[in-house]
Parts: structure tokens; C-alpha cells; sequence
């Protein structure tokens, strides 16, 4: 019952279940390295802006505007980080453009994962919708997220899910689980990221 797709909405064709739950499975370490690069190319000036929608709950700083500009009018400096085996890794910059790249970034996808809201297409239950949307890799990842505030708004609001009702307490059992990239610095010129889950439990 849980895992029959939806024929409506904008979850059409996915399940309950995987709307409740999230497809984690679908993260793939590819599509996650992805989703890094087209942050990184945002930095450098190098993305569509016609198809970036920025959340309004981060602030840059003063300091890290004007190292954001100095990116934008060097976009050559991008190919100066590789993305290889979950690393970040820089090589070929000045030690201060290094230090500020690496600041920069690490507190970009590590910025207020457990608070509201947050500035990436990876959000826990307290968020916001807003998200920064860059093309259709981060769309893909952000549809792995759950939705489960959906399923209960259909429930309460629809006749869609009314074979659910019966079966709620079956439903409730199951946890969500939102991903979260996390940074770390390990070297001067080199950055790990790893994808954990926030666990939400409904019962």
C-alpha cells in the first residue's frame, strides 16, 4: 500500500513511502560530487543564474562578499580545485586565496544544518522551502529528500491517501531521513565531505 506511486500532486509517480522516508539510495556518490562542483562553479560566476534561486537565510560578510567578487572576475581560478575520492583539493593558489576559498566553503554547506533556514537544497524537518536550486543535479538531490509534511497535508486536506488512514500507525513507524554534506578541513589544500542523515522520528 505505502509503496503504490502517487497519480497526482507534485509527487507524482513516487510513492508514499519514499516521500515519507526519502530515497537515500538514490544519493550516489557521483550525484553528490556534482552537487559540490556546481557550488563551487557558483562561486566563480560559473552557473546559470537564470536558474539559481538563493534562500534569503544566509549573510555573506563584508569580507567574504568582496572574496566572492574577486572569484567572480577570476573564474580561471576554478580549475585550481579538483573534486577526487570525497576530497576538495586545491593546488596552484596563492596561501590566502587557498585559506579564504577553503573558509568560505566549509562554512557554506556547514552553515546552521540543525536550525532554520539553511542555504543549500539539503534541509532538515524545522526548515524553510526556500533552497538554492542550481540545475537539475541539485534537483535531483533535493528530490531525495522526505516530504512527509505532504503525505499529512494529503491526508487531512485530500481524499487522495484515504486507503492510508486505516494504516497511519504502520506509517508513522517508518523514519524520515533528510542528508546533510558536511565539510572538513584536513590539509591546507584539502577539504573531506561526507553525506550523514538527519533522523527524524515520527512515532
Amino acid at each position: 500500500m505505502f509503496n503504490e506511486k502517487l497519480n497526482f500532486g507534485k509527487y507524482k509517480n513516487k510513492s508514499v513511502l519514499e516521500i515519507w522516508k526519502g530515497q537515500r539510495d538514490k544519493i550516489t556518490p557521483t550525484l553528490l560530487k556534482n552537487f559540490i562542483k556546481e557550488i563551487i562553479d557558483f562561486f566563480f560566476g560559473l552557473t546559470d543564474f537564470n536558474k539559481l534561486v538563493l534562500s534569503t537565510g544566509y549573510s555573506f560578510s563584508p569580507k567574504e562578499v568582496e572574496f566572492v567578487e574577486y572569484l567572480f572576475k577570476n573564474p580561471e581560478l576554478r580549475d585550481s580545485i579538483d573534486i577526487i575520492n570525497g576530497k576538495i583539493q586545491i593546488k596552484n593558489l596563492e596561501d590566502s586565496v587557498t585559506e579564504d576559498f577553503t573558509s568560505l566553503i566549509i562554512k557554506f554547506f556547514n552553515y546552521s544544518h540543525f536550525t532554520e533556514p539553511q542555504f543549500n537544497a539539503l534541509k532538515n524537518p524545522e526548515n524553510h522551502n526556500s533552497e538554492l536550486v542550481f540545475n537539475d543535479v541539485s534537483n535531483s538531490l533535493a528530490n531525495c529528500i522526505p516530504d512527509p509534511k505532504y503525505i499529512n497535508w494529503c491526508l487531512n486536506e485530500t481524499d487522495e491517501l484515504e486507503n492510508i488512514k486505516t494504516n497511519l500507525n504502520d506509517l508513522i513507524q517508518e523514519d524520515s531521513y533528510y542528508p546533510i554534506i558536511v565539510l572538513t578541513k584536513l590539509t591546507d589544500k584539502e577539504i573531506n565531505y561526507n553525506l550523514y542523515y538527519h533522523i527524524q522520528v515520527h512515532s
